[in-house]
């Protein structure tokens, strides 16, 4: 009897401390939308059709969008350690302003239109921001049919063969890199 009360409590103090946890990742489905504020736990976002809002001093891990996603960073600070890219897009929309992209993993941001999806191309207007990843910092295919589109103005896209360890809060060193200055 002792054992089956142990046990009860047990399932009770776990489950009420999964469901007051924070979440750690967000994915938004079709029609919807979330806002990233400052001091927000950072998360992992995964967006398919929906609209995501990363506001100045807000902080965010990898962003995967896809099938005319929608997102808009502004002063903010994106850190990732995945081999795609730190912010992918897929058919998408990315307006970037005042902002830093590090992936210590692969490319800082990558750009794709998938032709047989039908939706249009990816779309990136990038201003005032700095972009580093291992190897790329941006990279933008298409296939035969929709076009990705890279914007860039008086922005700094860095590929650098060794980063640094990923440090969350990007204090990430740039020296030693090799540096492809677009707009100055």
């Amino acid at each position: 009897m002792k054992i089956a009360v142990r046990r009860t409590l047990a399932l009770a103090v776990a489950s009420s401390l999964a469901l007051s946890l924070p979440a750690v990742a967000g994915d938004l489905t079709p029609g919807q939308s979330a806002t990233v504020q400052p001091g927000d736990l950072p998360e992992t976002w995964q967006l398919n059709n929906a609209e995501l809002i990363v506001n100045p001093g807000g902080k965010a891990l990898e962003i995967e969008a896809r099938a005319q996603s929608r997102l808009n960073i502004t002063g903010a600070e994106m850190s990732a350690a995945v081999t795609f890219g730190g912010i992918s897009l897929s058919n998408s929309t990315l307006t970037l302003t005042n902002s830093a992209v590090v992936n210590a993993g692969g490319r800082g941001i990558s750009l794709a239109a998938a032709m047989s999806s039908g939706l249009p191309g990816s779309i990136a207007t990038i201003s005032n921001s700095h972009i580093t990843g291992l190897g790329t910092g941006i990279s933008v295919v298409a296939m035969p049919g929709p076009r990705a589109v890279l914007n860039l103005d008086r922005s700094q896209v860095t590929g650098k063969l060794n980063l640094p360890p990923l440090d969350r809060s990007l204090r990430a060193t740039v020296s030693r890199c090799l540096k492809v200055p677009m707009f100055e």
